[in-house]
């Protein structure tokens, strides 16, 4: 029972407000270094924390325009190929599908590229105003879960320039595209 004088408890909490800054890594489990974007975004989550919602994406990169939204400050972690040594890291930022798609001749180990799907969402007006690609170069796609030495420096080297861009404070760079 209660008096006049007690407050009611709340009937409903307050959903926690959409974090405006998503990092999402790429890759597929089982096919060995294609699981880099997986593995940076578990190395961040391992780490101090970080204003920012970390998602693994195993879908289809053209999935991602579901998953991002207006206005959100979004990073994209992915295996590359781009004829560049093992565990090269390279940071693009994209304004533009071009953008992605002129750096290096990269290109994907997905069936769809990101570079697709980053030109679906430019076609479609759902590009996020500050959209970041970060690209490690691999050479192991065989099925399995290793990674080379390389690959691996590549994963933390990843991690660290993330976590500098997402310190507070950082200030991000306003280029169309940038090599890491």
């Amino acid at each position: 029972m209660s008096s006049a004088g007690d407050v009611a408890a709340p009937t409903s909490a307050v959903a926690p407000r959409r974090s405006t800054t998503i990092v999402i890594g790429l890759g597929e489990e089982n096919r060995s270094e294609d699981r880099v974007g997986l593995e940076v975004v578990r190395r961040l989550r391992a780490g101090p924390p970080l204003a920012a919602e970390l998602v693994e994406w195993r879908d289809e990169p053209t999935g991602l325009l579901d998953r991002w939204a207006p206005g959100e400050v979004v990073i994209v972690v992915d295996a590359m190929r781009a004829r560049a040594p093992i565990g090269t890291v390279r940071r693009w930022e994209v304004r533009r599908a071009e953008d992605l798609a002129a750096r290096g001749g990269a290109t994907s180990t997905h069936g769809l590229s990101l570079a697709h799907a980053i030109g679906l969402a430019e076609a479609l007006g759902q590009i996020p105003p500050s959209l970041t690609v970060y690209g490690i170069e691999v050479g192991d796609l065989s099925t399995g879960r290793r990674l080379s030495p390389a690959v691996e420096r590549g994963v933390d080297e990843a991690v660290v320039a993330i976590r500098a861009e997402l310190a507070p404070g950082a200030r991000r760079s306003g280029g169309t595209s940038n090599d890491a």
